[in-house]
């Protein structure tokens, strides 16, 4: 995935800790948030504690994406995700990836 230093990419599911990572460097001032289940959640946020540019959101239950409109300008899948809300918070213009291990 090509990255630029202002993006605020969505990922929906878990990638592995060392794609994040990747990702995180690549941005000096956009974000990245992870969508995920509740223990993937807490274990994320005790491995990135010292990164600023990452946040993990528990998943909710029926599936939709807790931000605004039109808010990430990438989404990564790493799981499926509702197309709706998926397509709710991307940009116009935005990039939609699945998960390339």
């Amino acid at each position: 995935m090509t990255v630029e230093p202002g993006d605020r990419i969505l990922c929906l599911g878990l990638p592995p800790y060392s794609q994040l990572a990747e990702l995180t460097q690549k941005l000096s001032s956009g974000l990245v948030v992870v969508i995920a289940g509740d223990d993937e959640v807490r274990a994320a946020r005790r491995a990135f504690a010292q990164t600023e540019n990452i946040m993990f959101v528990p998943e909710a239950d029926d599936g939709s994406i807790p931000w605004r409109d039109g808010f990430f300008t990438a989404v990564i899948l790493c799981v499926p995700g509702r197309p709706d809300e998926v397509h709710r918070v991307l940009a116009p213009g935005g990039r939609l990836e699945r998960l390339s291990s």
